[in-house]
């Protein structure tokens, strides 16, 4: 959403990152190759990694240093972190799914820290990535004011263009066994809007800090809280159930507003803080939950709505959102509010779209079809437009209210996609999102030639009327 600051990086000095590929074969499956070092943190640039926190990736020849230093030890994840820890100067190491290392800062060791770099795949910081924030519109929430559903049913008469919800549904309001993740500052669990649709751990028990299901998280009902560590996923906040309810929020209940998929289960990662911040090791390790959920479990996790953004790039970001590809899951990304170009300053993950095939970057256009003044655009780097403003959903409480921003328009994607998905469950995230750039072509707007790579709107009865044909 809309925030002149969001382009303001922080960086912690206590935590390292290691992400990897093949430690061993007991779990090549959990690892993606990495990517070779590059740029300005290879091995000869150690002085950068002295003053920030950094994600380093494990590569093979960092199993064949272990082999050499620990010769009579297995290659397990927690063997290589607890040798990483010592002989790398760190205080700690945790595994965060994926082949990735969570490791503490013990010193200053230069010597130690060249060691670190030379045997590992890349190195990147530990960003922090924050929520796009919002311009509220003081307008109260109804149906009506939904302009995004279908125009010809929306108060707004002079809405020129919608994502066309309302024809979508007369195929599928969403499959009720599909779930979408929202990485963001969590949701309210109680709000009449999204409870009927939050996705519930079944074998695992609310408040008896227990973690019954064995998967490393206690009491994981709802999803999880990345930033507190805890089952605890509350919105402290008020974006993360804004993005949920645009996704999934009850329809028919005479209340509140009608989610784009209301048929659909949303799954919670809390990456946020009460601030809208979050540090990428809890993004990171919140999309390996879901692709353990999805891979061990059979959790239909489909979707993956990103809300969020920064700056920087990371080799660990992207090694993650590439492995969420090969599990089946789509990755939809705010393209960002400070109406830049993204071509020329990216914004992640979003501008992940030009090199993963599961990613999509989404900006935001108005009720008339013209690019929002905010969004960011990008002829090559953001993909096409959905409608982010005076966008009414849930905020904690039971409260309905308008929101604008990028934040907004993504998760009218991420739902649309699950629409498709609902339609036609066998389909690629590539698919999906060739459908999705299809459905925008159809509906193609004047002011957006050049601005985007398809100049157009989403549009959800396009959408399923193209998936018909796959």
């Amino acid at each position: 959403m809309k925030n002149p600051l969001f382009i303001k990086i922080i960086l912690f000095s206590t935590i390292v990152l290691i992400a990897g590929n093949s430690l061993a074969d007991s779990f090549s499956n959990e690892l993606s190759p990495s990517p070779p070092m590059a740029g300005p943190y290879a091995a000869q640039n150690v002085s950068a990694l002295k003053k920030g926190v950094f994600l380093f990736g494990i590569s093979s020849k960092t199993v064949a240093w272990f082999r050499r230093v620990e010769p009579k030890k297995s290659p397990s994840i927690r063997n290589i972190a607890r040798s990483f820890s010592r002989y790398g100067g760190f205080r700690s190491a945790k595994h965060i799914g994926g082949g990735i290392i969570a490791a503490e800062r013990g010193g200053n060791n230069t010597a130690k820290l060249k060691r670190a770099i030379k045997i590992a795949g890349y190195a990147a910081p530990n960003y922090i990535r924050r929520s796009f924030a919002p311009v509220p519109n003081d307008t109260f929430a109804r149906f009506g004011f939904q302009w995004a559903l279908a125009k010809e049913k929306s108060l707004f008469g002079f809405a020129k263009v919608d994502a066309g919800v309302l024809g979508a549904w007369d195929i599928t309001k969403g499959d009720p066994n599909l779930v979408v993740a929202v990485a963001d500052t969590g949701t309210d669990p109680k709000h009449p809007d999204l409870a009927p649709n939050l996705w519930v751990n079944s074998a695992e028990i609310a408040g008896d800090g227990i973690d019954n299901d064995q998967n490393g998280y206690i009491d994981d009902v709802f999803g999880y809280n990345f930033v507190g560590k805890k089952g605890d996923i509350k919105d402290d906040n008020f974006h993360g159930s804004h993005v949920a309810g645009i996704i999934a929020a009850k329809e028919g209940n005479n209340r509140g507003i009608a989610g784009v998929a209301p048929g659909v289960k949303i799954v919670t990662l809390k990456v946020l803080d009460a601030q809208g911040a979050g540090e990428d090791a809890g993004i990171i390790e919140s999309i390996n939950y879901i692709i353990a959920l999805k891979e061990k479990r059979g959790v239909n996790i489909r979707a993956l709505n990103l809300s969020l953004g920064g700056p920087d790039d990371s080799d660990a970001l992207k090694a993650a959102l590439n492995k969420a590809g090969k599990a089946g899951i789509l990755v939809v990304a705010a393209a960002g509010n400070n109406g830049g170009n993204n071509d020329d300053s990216p914004i992640y993950p979003a501008n992940y779209s030009l090199s993963l095939s599961n990613v999509i970057s989404v900006a935001a256009n108005n009720e008339q079809g013209r690019l929002a003044y905010f969004s960011n655009y990008g002829k090559n780097s953001v993909d096409f437009a959905a409608p982010g403003t005076m966008i009414f959903s849930s905020i904690p409480g039971g409260w309905s209210f308008p929101f604008d921003g990028t934040s907004m328009a993504a998760p009218h994607v991420s739902a649309i996609a699950a629409l498709v998905l609902s339609f036609k469950p066998k389909l690629l995230p590539a698919q999906v999102r060739d459908i999705l750039r299809q459905s925008s072509a159809s509906y193609q707007q004047e002011g957006m030639v050049g601005k985007l790579a398809v100049p157009g709107v989403v549009n959800a009865a396009k959408a399923l009327q193209i998936s018909a044909a796959q």
